[in-house]
Parts: C-alpha cells; structure tokens; sequence
C-alpha cells in the first residue's frame, strides 16, 4: 500500500471552526458557525418602503416656493435681464432667490446665472445689515483662491455685496460692470 502524503496532511488537520465576529456575537444575527451572508444585512421590505418615502420631504422642500426677500432685494430679482446687461455669447438667464444665512449674515440674496452650452458667468447679490458687513462680504468673496478653475470679483455698494465670477479675468470686469448696471436699474 503506498501511502500518498497529501492525503495523510488531509486527514491530520483538525475541521476548520468558524470564529465569530464580534458584531455577531453581540447581536446575534447569524449563526457562529455560518460563512454564508457575512455582509451587511438588508432591510425587510416594509423598512425599505418607509426609507424610500422619507425622501418624499427633501423633494417638497426643494420645489417648495422660493423665500421671502426684503424689497430691495425683490426688486433685482423681478427686474428683467436686459440684452445689454448680459454678458456677450450668453444667451441663457435664470435668477436664483437665495434665503437668509446665519453664517456669513445676510438678509437674503439674489443669484443670476448666465449660461450657454459650455460654460457658466454668475452674478450675486448679498444685503447685508451695515455697509462695513457688505465690505467684509465683499473683501471675502474677491479674495477666495480658486486655483486657476474661474475667476472672482466683488464690490461693496450701499449694504449690497455684489460679487461675480467668470472664467476669467477681463470677463470678471466686464461681468461687474453689467451687474452694477443691473443693480442701479433695479433701484430707480
């Protein structure tokens, strides 16, 4: 009888046992022994179905009506976009009404976005409660480094920060000049 060696170390070694996990342990979800479903375990249907309709109140709020602005702030909004007031090869507009934010202290802000097949411009506008808060505004937005990505400019004019960017630099200018325009349109 020849005796095959591998099949002696077959016989030798002991059954391997399957060690817990301690989440295993603690809770009790499958059985010590199992290899089978060792993963995450998914929720019964019914949990799956009340998951799926909490995300029924993040929609509502997103198409919920847009927030009340003071006056001001109404009035650049409803202004109309005029022609002149674009920036050249944008042919898309749309106007953003922006709620109150307690971080960086604004009473509300109007956000206008030109756009044409490639590329984006946008114009905001911030109220702030004092003019020196519309500088700091201001001073923030012109200097945030953007890495070469776009390019940013702003002014402080009364309690409005109005801030703009573009891709780059000339366009920047050429964009704070229009929204300026817009901005003193809007008060008269």
């Amino acid at each position: 009888m020849v005796l095959d060696p591998p099949a002696m170390q077959r016989e030798s070694r002991p059954a391997p046992v399957a060690k817990p996990r301690p989440r295993e342990v603690a809770t009790g979800a499958q059985p010590q022994g199992s290899f089978r479903n060792t993963g995450p375990r998914r929720a019964p249907a019914s949990r799956m179905r009340v998951i799926r309709e909490g995300t029924r109140p993040d929609i509502e709020r997103m198409l919920a009506q847009a927030p009340h602005l003071p006056p001001a702030l109404e009035r650049i909004a409803t202004t109309p976009v005029l022609a002149s007031e674009r920036p050249v090869g944008f042919p898309h507009v749309k106007i953003n009404r922006l709620a109150p934010t307690r971080h960086i202290h604004t009473l509300g802000g109007v956000r206008i976005d030109f756009s044409n097949r490639h590329t984006s411009e946008s114009a905001s506008y911030a109220l702030m409660r004092t003019h020196a808060a519309a500088r700091r505004l201001a001073h923030t937005e012109a200097t945030i480094k953007t890495g070469g990505l776009f390019h940013t400019r702003a002014v402080a004019v009364g309690r409005f920060a109005v801030g703009v960017t573009a891709v780059t630099r000339a366009q920047a200018k050429t964009l704070l000049a229009l929204a300026l325009a817009h901005l003193r349109r809007s008060e008269r």
